[in-house]
C-alpha cells in the first residue's frame, strides 16, 4: 500500500512540475517530414544522432533544453552540447541533433527552464 502511495504522489507531483505532456521521445539517425526515420540507440562514429521529442497540453508557451554528455570511464558525465528550444501551441514537434564524435556511452536528456529533469536516455556510440 505504501508503494502504491509513493507512486500516486510521483505521479501526481510530476503532473504540476511541467506546463506541458511529453507524449514521444526516440533518438533516430534522421528526421524526415518532421518525424523520426532509422529509430535506435546504436551508433557509429561521425553518424547523427537526433533527438526527437513531441509535447502536448502544452498551454503556455515554454523552453527546454536538450543536453548531450558522454559518460567518462569513471562515471562522471561530461557535457559535450546543449540547446534550447521552443515549445508552443497544443502540439509541438522539435529535435536536434549532434554528430557522433567519440565512442562510448552517451546520456542524452531533456530538462525544462527550471532544469528540472523530463527525461533521459542512454545511447551507445561504436567505432
Amino acid at each position: 500500500m505504501k508503494k502504491i502511495f509513493m507512486l500516486a504522489m510521483m505521479l501526481f507531483l510530476f503532473n504540476f512540475s511541467f506546463s506541458f505532456e511529453l507524449s514521444r521521445v526516440y533518438t533516430a539517425k534522421n528526421i524526415v517530414d518532421r518525424e523520426p526515420v532509422g529509430v535506435s540507440d546504436v551508433f557509429t562514429v561521425g553518424e547523427k544522432i537526433y533527438l526527437f521529442n513531441e509535447f502536448k497540453e502544452i498551454g503556455e508557451k515554454t523552453d527546454i533544453k536538450h543536453q548531450w554528455f558522454l559518460q567518462k570511464q569513471d562515471g562522471s558525465l561530461e557535457k559535450k552540447f546543449e540547446i534550447q528550444l521552443p515549445v508552443k501551441g497544443e502540439r509541438w514537434r522539435t529535435w536536434s541533433y549532434k554528430t557522433a564524435s567519440h565512442p562510448g556511452t552517451w546520456v542524452l536528456r531533456i530538462v525544462c527552464e527550471s532544469e528540472e529533469l523530463i527525461f533521459e536516455k542512454n545511447v551507445e556510440v561504436t567505432e
